[in-house]
């Protein structure tokens, strides 16, 4: 930030002179100066100890936005929220990613699967395809499943409560981003909302995909979601960190998705992508986050989500003592 992002953000989050003095240990005097233009040319070290100071200031009041794009450095902190962006920054590309040793599929390169090798997967294996790259998931913990189903519940409540003509569908779903062969994903969340089209349109659609679909054609669309989703959310693993955060996010936006939320609860942050949006936005987990394609109509009280969860989890811990007792 220069020294005029550092005086309106002074004054947005109401600090004075003397609480910036205290929070970055620069003098009073020094201080004021800079603030009041007196000094032409402040240190550069000096703006930097006023900016990390007044961004500690905004995270710890647990209120923090930040309005962030992947190519940005102007700034430097240690905090948790800022070390899960140079994260998102440095994302595993999408050659990098190998399907794991114990799963087998036909013998191809990575970039040449298909559908029909991601349908001849074992049951018990849950993988994406992306581009032609095979992605394996781990399998997810009882707070993640815990996560997508009171986000679900919360999505479905307002849904109804507005009789929008809008259907939101959890994991294991499937859903076909591009009409090709090379693309199949698994969201924790979606939502579909019901648009119109002219039937002229859809029909080229339906021909399209015909003609794409040849070699998997034993797969009807019925076994997934053939239509991008208006909103797709991620809840975040350890082992699909850098897929959520790097190219699947932008996997998404490229194909027309206008929300995409990473909710990672183990950073405590929740990451917002929109198409209208160059920026990402980075939430902590205990905020109250705006749907920005509901336009205001609808926002998500994470810090009650949560405690719902945590609530859930010590029940599953109890009945899992009992049983131990039993057994």
């Amino acid at each position: 930030m220069d020294i005029k992002e550092l005086r309106k953000k002074k004054r947005e989050l109401g600090l004075t002179n003397e609480r910036v003095c205290e929070l970055s240990g620069v003098p009073l005097s020094t201080v004021q100066k800079a603030f009041a233009g007196t000094t032409s040319r402040p240190r550069e070290e000096t703006l930097l100890r006023i900016e990390r100071a007044i961004i500690q200031y905004e995270i710890n009041k647990k209120r923090t936005v930040y309005e962030l794009k992947p190519d940005d450095d102007s700034w430097i902190s240690e905090t948790n929220l800022l070390e899960l962006y140079d994260e998102y920054k440095a994302a595993i590309p999408v050659s990098d990613y190998t399907i794991s040793d114990d799963v087998k599929v036909p013998l191809k390169k990575q970039g040449e699967y298909t559908l029909h090798d991601f349908y001849s997967m074992p049951p018990d294996k849950r993988v994406e395809l992306i581009d032609g790259v095979m992605i394996y998931m781990d399998a997810p913990t009882n707070k993640h499943q815990l996560i997508v189903k009171e986000l679900n519940r919360r999505i479905d409540d307002h849904i109804r409560a507005k009789n929008m003509d809008c259907v939101t569908l959890m994991a294991p779903i499937d859903v076909m981003l591009e009409n090709d062969n090379r693309n199949m994903v698994e969201p924790d969340i979606i939502v579909l909302c019901l648009k119109e089209h002219e039937e002229s349109d859809a029909d080229k659609m339906a021909d399209k995909m015909a003609d794409n679909m040849n070699e998997d054609s034993l797969y009807p669309s019925a076994k997934f979601i053939n239509a991008v989703p208006d909103w797709v959310i991620e809840v975040v693993s350890p082992g699909s960190r850098s897929a959520d955060l790097g190219f699947k996010q932008k996997k998404y936006m490229s194909v027309g998705v206008k929300e995409y939320w990473a909710v990672d609860h183990e950073k405590e942050t929740i990451i917002v992508s929109t198409a209208n949006e160059e920026y990402i936005r980075i939430y902590p987990l205990n905020s109250i986050v705006p749907v920005s394609i509901s336009e205001g109509g609808f926002s998500i009280d994470f810090t009650e989500l949560i405690y719902t969860v945590d609530r859930q989890l010590k029940i599953i811990s109890r009945i899992n003592a009992s049983r131990e007792k039993i057994l």
